[in-house]
């Protein structure tokens, strides 16, 4: 196997082992993440109110209002996904990925260019300080972005798979791509990824094209692009490790 298929091959393994995430947890990781997001931006305020100049007291309240919308609008549309998911709700076309990733980028700029505040704006403090508070607030937007991928993949095998399909996809997802799999590391665990998505291919070629059929959905219209930096940040997430970011 080449370096470009193997490449692509542990994409889409990372792509269901996010899934494999979000059916474990179910969705208990959306309410610790907000709760730790509005405990950071608790902190970075507190900081910007001890240590901020006027302008930077200015920018930054200007900044967070629009912040504040953009979560609750994150947090609708990632709880209807999870009424669909969970069976509660039959309306697909109700989760709103479009608005969903407006959201989120511009949740991700606002958050970048808060962390982007000059030293000029602080005082008798220390500045690290200020870029440590940011580098956790975007490792929990990282885990949300991984959870929305998560969810998006989800809905879409609902959408192209029957009940009996899902369900066998599903399991052997579950079986052959455990939590125990390592994100943070997926290219030094690389065989254990590829002899993974070999394991589930072999159990769906069993029913008729369902393999190929789950690839073209892996292969589609992804709205959520992930680079390497998030999953590292997730994956430490996720273990608990944001106290030493």
């Amino acid at each position: 196997m080449n370096a470009q298929k193997v490449n692509a091959v542990l994409r889409n393994a990372i792509k269901l082992r996010h899934l494999s995430d979000a059916i474990s947890e179910n969705w208990q990781q959306l309410n610790q993440i907000k709760k730790r997001v509005m405990s950071n931006l608790e902190t970075a305020t507190g900081f910007i109110n001890a240590y901020g100049t006027s302008q930077a007291k200015d920018d930054y309240q200007a900044k967070f209002s629009a912040i504040e919308s953009q979560i609750e609008e994150v947090e609708r549309i990632l709880q209807q996904a999870a009424l669909v998911i969970s069976g509660k709700s039959s309306d697909l076309m109700s989760v709103k990925w479009d608005s969903l990733q407006a959201s989120l980028n511009k949740i991700e700029s606002s958050f970048s260019e808060i962390e982007g505040f000059q030293e000029s704006y602080f005082s008798h403090c220390n500045f690290n300080d200020w870029k440590d508070i940011w580098l956790t607030i975007k490792s929990n937007l990282f885990a949300v972005k991984g959870i929305s991928n998560a969810a998006f993949v989800k809905i879409k095998m609902m959408e192209a798979f029957n009940r009996e399909e899902l369900d066998e996809l599903t399991k052997n997802i579950l079986k052959n791509i455990p939590r125990s799999f390592s994100l943070l590391e997926a290219d030094k665990y690389e065989k254990d990824y590829l002899a993974a998505m070999k394991a589930i291919e072999e159990d769906a070629n069993k029913k008729d094209n369902l393999w190929d059929r789950l690839l073209n959905l892996l292969a589609g219209v992804m709205p959520f692009k992930e680079s390497p930096e998030e999953r590292v940040m997730m994956q430490r997430w996720l273990e608990g490790e944001k106290g030493d970011l």
